[in-house]
């Protein structure tokens, strides 16, 4: 027992009457007490990781939610909750039957996919999440969720592309203008030249001018 609580149960038997003499069961308790506080060393153990986990869990920055083989929630850490609250209503029912505008039967469709799926919202601000949904193997099968809003990637990866245009362009037209440059380079100098011959007219040279 540990304190009032069953730890564990060990059964020594035999098939002959008063077998066990006095040594062997004091014997048998050292080994069932040694037992016990092995059982509560693990037991300290495994709670001390979970904990771990839990924290884990709740602090990181990616939605995470446990479903079960029906898609119904049964655990999903903070972030996993706020985006879930934009993306579904979840005030009736845990069952989740879409995202956003993708349906579940499209991310189980995709849970081979390398990449997450994109879900976009248009109806407010424009938002743009990545779901992605993995089988967790095992006795009943259960579903991972995991969810990340990306808008401000996006964003910033549009305007990063935006610039790399706009630097081609200006690579572009400084090209052409160097080569324009070259070509009036040659007529200036050849204007120049007509200019200062005196048997040019001054009809001629205002042309020139």
């Amino acid at each position: 027992f540990t304190g009032k609580r069953l730890a564990g149960l060990l059964i020594l038997a035999s098939e002959h009457v008063s077998e066990f003499q006095a040594e062997q069961y004091r014997l048998l308790n050292t080994f069932a007490n040694q037992a016990r506080t092995a059982v509560q060393r693990l037991e300290a153990i495994l709670t001390a990781q979970q904990k771990h986990l839990e924290r884990l869990v709740e602090n990181i920055p990616i939605g995470t939610v446990l479903l079960d083989e029906n898609l119904n929630i049964l655990v999903a850490n903070p972030r996993g909750q706020e985006i879930l609250a934009v993306l579904t209503d979840q005030t009736s029912s845990n069952h989740l039957t879409s995202l956003g505008s993708v349906s579940m039967d499209e991310l189980i469709a995709g849970q081979d996919d390398i990449l997450p799926m994109t879900i976009e919202l248009n109806g407010g601000p424009h938002r743009v999440f990545e779901a992605q949904l993995r089988p967790v193997q095992g006795e009943v099968r259960q579903w991972v969720l995991t969810l990340r809003e990306v808008t401000r990637e996006r964003e910033s990866q549009e305007r990063i592309q935006s610039q790399e245009r706009l630097a081609t362009v200006g690579q572009l037209a400084a090209g052409i203008a160097h080569d324009f440059n070259n070509i009036m380079a040659a007529i200036l100098v050849y204007a120049d030249l007509l200019r200062a011959d005196p048997n040019i007219s001054t009809y001629s040279q205002e042309k020139l001018d």
